[in-house]
């Protein structure tokens, strides 16, 4: 190849490198199931799509319906998928916070760089969607009693069985290896 194609294809190639890195994302969409987010036991799982470019990130935003001064924002995990990119947004997982306890929450998407810790943002949804929150949000536990096996009892069934298998090798080897004396 001869020296001038060499750099006009590295250049042709920079160039594509930096328009995918100096693009910043267009849109973000909700993909949380009937809009209502899932129970985390504390806390909620909220989910998302978006066409983020290296460095960026999606967040959400929660607040107390009448009462917007009041809110959460939280960065999402990257989750997969291949542009748009799927995001998983956990939100209160420590605890929910009191205001959001018996209340209708509203909540919207926006993008923003991996390095603000969602502190300013671009391409908000608008507060779009809202869900109703109980009064033991904070500490709602699902108790399901499931039969379990005795683990004792398992394991000194394992033992016994090992025991008697070691024994009767032995027994076996004993028997070929014995010699009786012919009188």
């Amino acid at each position: 190849m001869q020296k001038p194609k060499v750099i006009s294809v590295i250049v042709m190639l920079t160039l594509m490198i930096l328009t995918k890195v100096i693009s910043a994302s267009t849109f973000v969409s909700n993909t949380t199931p009937s809009n209502k987010p899932a129970w985390l036991s504390p806390g909620w799982r909220f989910t998302a799509q978006s066409d983020t470019s290296f460095g960026e990130s999606v967040c959400v935003e929660v607040h107390p319906q009448g009462n917007p001064s009041n809110y959460v924002r939280t960065e999402c995990s990257f989750a997969g998928g291949t542009g748009p990119y799927d995001w998983q947004c956990n939100v209160f997982s420590g605890g929910v916070s009191s205001p959001f306890q018996s209340a209708t929450v509203e909540y919207q998407f926006f993008n923003d760089s991996d390095a603000n810790n969602c502190g300013g943002g671009y391409n908000f949804t608008g507060f779009n969607w809202t869900f109703q929150t109980g009064p033991t949000a904070v500490n709602l536990q699902t108790l399901t009693a499931q039969p379990a096996a005795n683990t004792l009892t398992i394991i000194a069934i394992a033992l016994v069985l090992l025991l008697g298998g070691i024994t009767a090798v032995f027994h076996t080897k004993n028997k070929k290896g014995q010699h009786h004396a012919s009188l």
